[in-house]
């Protein structure tokens, strides 16, 4: 085979290998030959999905060393930990250390300690090896203070996409013995799992999702200040508080429109704190969240807007709708409401018809 015959297949199994999209596929092809090898491995490696199947990896050290060791994380753009494998890790955990006589919120928080620091260290050991990691998304999984600031720390982090566990709060006040933390043993719990770094070295996010946001409300306000001050680029932002931690803060019935210091409020304070409106095309504010006033975002510029109206329904069902200004948000094509009523979804479709186009 000549040189330039050589060069072109090579180019032609580059091309296959990026549109190829079963990972069984491109492990097999692997196989073939070395110059197989060398084409599909980057294709392999560039999304790494953890799910049920292969959620082992993230808490049997010798078996995720091996492909770190392997130097192939270099191609990752892509981490994802599925809500499969945090229930998977759960369920292995369970049958190693069966609970006994041990009191069942006991064992269940010690049973959490024990996988939530298992899975950090993997998931940081991940981040240094897969220095040009773009994009990361994990669901119902705790991140320790030293996995955010060593994932926020990649030069290239295009997006990064955290759901916080259900019920996260409830387990950040609770010791292994089942009592109430409180003091220096609550400060010690809450800073691992409950707080964000101090530091950010977010430069080029585009996109941020904090998912049933827990713990410690006025620490996360303003690391979402620092990151978003340092992302020029964000373009979608989605938030939302866990239910518990709503209801610890009086939130379902303590809705304090003009309060900025409220943690309803907490897209307001952002822009207060900037000293500018969010330049965003898509903003998703979920369970706790208000729709800000319209001077915190460009008008010119949000494109799509999500809000739930579940916290206001023992208050003032309309009260997001106040908020919007929809005349004003002149790029705004589409429009997504969570439990809301008839007439307030009358009202959306009268006032935005001239720009909504679902």
């Amino acid at each position: 085979m000549s040189m330039a015959s050589f060069t072109q297949l090579g180019e032609l199994l580059l091309i296959v290998a990026e549109n190829t999209h079963s990972r069984r596929l491109l492990y097999n092809a692997c196989l073939v030959s070395r110059m197989f090898n060398m084409a599909f491995t980057p294709s392999l490696y560039r999304c790494l999905r953890w799910d049920a199947s292969n959620a082992h990896f993230l808490h049997d050290e010798s078996k995720l060393d091996l492909i770190i060791r392997s130097g192939r994380l270099s191609y990752t753009r892509i981490i994802i930990v599925s809500l499969p494998a945090v229930v998977s890790i759960e369920d292995a955990w369970e049958d190693r250390f069966p609970r006994g006589d041990q009191e069942g919120v006991s064992w269940w928080c010690g049973l959490l300690d024990d996988i939530y620091d298992q899975v950090n260290r993997a998931l940081i050991n991940l981040f240094a090896a897969a220095r040009r990691l773009r994009s990361f998304a994990c669901s119902q999984l705790a991140l320790s203070r030293e996995c955010i600031r060593t994932l926020s720390g990649l030069p290239d982090l295009r997006s990064l996409y955290y759901q916080f566990p259900f019920t996260h709060d409830f387990y950040l006040g609770l010791d292994v013995d089942g009592t109430i933390l409180t003091g220096a043993s609550y400060a010690a719990r809450v800073r691992n799992y409950g707080t964000p770094p101090d530091d950010v070295n977010c430069k080029r996010l585009t996109r941020l999702s904090l998912i049933n946001m827990c713990g410690e409300l006025d620490v996360w306000k303003r690391w979402l200040v620092r990151v978003i001050s340092e992302s020029p680029q964000l373009k979608r932002l989605s938030l939302s508080i866990e239910r518990q931690t709503i209801e610890r803060l009086g939130l379902w019935s303590d809705v304090r429109v003009d309060d900025i210091e409220c943690h309803s409020n907490i897209v307001q304070y952002i822009s207060r704190e900037l000293g500018a409106p969010l330049n965003l095309e898509c903003l998703r504010l979920g369970d706790g969240l208000q729709f800000p006033a319209p001077d915190a975002i460009c008008a010119t510029k949000l494109a799509e807007a999500y809000i739930s109206n579940r916290m206001h329904d023992m208050v003032d069902p309309d009260a997001p709708i106040n908020r919007l200004a929809l005349k004003d948000l002149t790029a705004l094509s589409k429009l997504a409401f969570e439990d809301m009523n008839y007439p307030s979804m009358k009202s959306i479709s009268q006032e935005a018809s001239h720009t909504l186009a679902s």
